[in-house]
């Protein structure tokens, strides 16, 4: 049986290639991580299987838990609603919610 596990992700502060020798890419060398530094927490979300007991949790970098800005859960149900005003023209919507459905 598949287990399905959601979490959060905070995935900020990294870099992409600015120009060699730009102003732009030393001020990113100070202030941002390389971009392959942002593949850590999320392959750690995707692969650990410590990530079977944190389900609904925040991962922050680097493959930690973290806390969210707000935890208002009001404020949660009225994102997650507008989430799914933004896709319901999206086929796979309905496609997941059959799924889903077929699982209770």
């Amino acid at each position: 049986m598949t287990r399905v596990v959601s979490y959060a992700l905070y995935c900020d502060s990294f870099v992409s290639i600015p120009r060699k020798g730009s102003a732009s890419q030393f001020i990113a060398s100070i202030f941002l991580y390389p971009t392959p530094m942002g593949t850590i927490t999320p392959l750690y979300g995707g692969t650990s299987p410590e990530v079977e007991d944190l389900n609904g949790e925040y991962l922050v970098p680097w493959a930690r838990v973290g806390t969210p800005r707000s935890n208002d859960p009001v404020l949660g149900r009225e994102l997650w609603t507008w989430l799914e005003e933004q896709v319901a023209s999206r086929e796979y919507l309905a496609t997941i919610r059959s799924k889903t459905a077929s699982l209770n």
